[in-house]
């Protein structure tokens, strides 16, 4: 999922009419521009940003998402398989949190807080 939004936020500043977005993870294609409540609510958020803007700039763009059957050599599959598992350990900036990370942090403070009081 990072993967496919970094993926988007780097094709949307290039010169071209059609973004063609290839995963074997069908989940990931489906939320991917999903911005409602889910464990990766941001980078959906983000990548939803960046493809409307670039979306807006000529009518003639659009994107296209393809679903591709993972661990069958497909030869280009593996290697973005290789780039998005580097991509999941960088760090994200400390001012960035989704919603439902943000509550996940909140329940962990309060639970902290009631075995601290009681």
């Amino acid at each position: 999922m990072m993967a496919g939004g970094m993926g988007l936020a780097f094709t949307t500043r290039q010169a071209c009419e059609t973004i063609h977005v290839v995963a074997d993870n069908e989940s990931a294609l489906e939320t991917l521009l999903d911005p409602s409540l889910h464990g990766q609510q941001l980078v959906s958020i983000v990548a939803c940003r960046n493809v409307r803007e670039w979306l807006s700039k000529d009518p003639r763009r659009k994107t296209e998402f393809h679903w591709c059957p993972s661990h069958e050599g497909i030869e280009w599959n593996e290697l973005v398989d290789g780039d998005a598992k580097k991509a999941a350990d960088l760090p994200m900036a400390r001012d960035e949190c989704s919603l439902a990370h943000a509550r996940h942090l909140l329940m962990v403070q309060m639970k902290s807080n009631w075995w601290d009081e009681f």
